[in-house]
């Protein structure tokens, strides 16, 4: 017979788990993995930070995968059609959105980054000083 509070903190982990899983309606468990994967390998090669930076920078790549997974796809579809229409026969492809998830989840926080870097600097366009 196992502890009861062995079995009381597996059924809290479980109801954790589906509520969290419920905040993301729209993503598959493949989608959620490679989203979480793709947060770790942002994570672990990402410049060193403090840990409470790290930690949300983890939660925003970990968002971002789930969010722009089928996006992240349809581009990254389109991109890899584009020659492969121009051979004989035309040749098409599909990305699956859990590849979609990852590799959004490894550059979501380095685009934000980025963007976030040019608008301090006012290179963004709509950003510059007029009548200069």
């Amino acid at each position: 017979m196992s502890d009861p509070l062995t079995a009381a903190s597996a059924v809290a982990a479980g109801t954790a788990g589906v509520t969290f899983a419920s905040l993301f309606p729209e993503a598959t468990p493949a989608v959620m993995l490679c989203a979480l994967a793709g947060a770790a390998m942002y994570v672990l090669t990402a410049e060193p930070h403090q840990l409470w930076k790290q930690i949300i920078f983890a939660v925003i790549s970990f968002m971002g995968g789930v969010f722009f997974s089928e996006p992240m796809a349809k581009i990254m579809a389109g991109i890899i059609n584009t020659p492969l229409s121009l051979m004989k026969p035309p040749v098409s492809i599909e990305v699956s959105p859990s590849i979609g998830a990852l590799v959004s989840a490894s550059i979501s926080v380095a685009v934000l980054l980025r963007i976030l870097a040019k608008s301090k600097r006012g290179k963004m366009p709509g950003l510059e000083e007029e009548g200069q």
